[in-house]
């Protein structure tokens, strides 16, 4: 997993996460070289950054949401970043698009609704001729002025 540092916040990018164990994510943050940074995860204390990695252990995992916050400082000078309130499932799925994080998952919900949707498609039919026929009936009765 990486994460950007930029515009005060926090892009996850190139998530190569596994679920239920935990994660390291590298950071870069342009602009910002010679800065000490240290990171905090939902609302936690601040850990320095270790050998240039943020570790997402398996316990954070288990939450619901995951927010990072990272704090950059030099010479008296701090910067903060932070990320959006991310949700978290049975895998963390940050940075890729789902299709291709869920490929088979995705193709089968096309094809169900594809199903539906001709399914769909054969009950309008349906019913416009239903429609169509009892129209034509009031039209005779109408022309007729009864039923028999």
């Amino acid at each position: 997993m990486k994460f950007i540092l930029k515009d005060k916040q926090v892009y996850v990018v190139e998530n190569y996460g596994i679920p239920n164990n935990s994660i390291e994510g590298t950071v870069e943050a342009p602009g910002f070289s010679g800065y000490d940074i240290s990171y905090k995860i939902n609302d936690g204390i601040y850990k320095k950054l270790s050998d240039g990695k943020v570790v997402i252990d398996k316990k954070t995992l288990k939450n619901t949401t995951l927010k990072l916050m990272f704090r950059l400082e030099k010479d008296g000078d701090i910067v903060y970043f932070k990320s959006d309130v991310i949700p978290l499932t049975q895998a963390v799925v940050l940075g890729n698009r789902l299709e291709d994080a869920y490929p088979e998952r995705f193709k089968h919900l096309e094809r169900r609704m594809d199903a539906v949707e001709k399914a769909l498609d054969i009950k309008h039919k349906e019913i416009n001729h239903i429609i169509e026929e009892t129209i034509e009936v009031f039209e005779d009765i109408t022309r007729k002025g009864s039923l028999f």
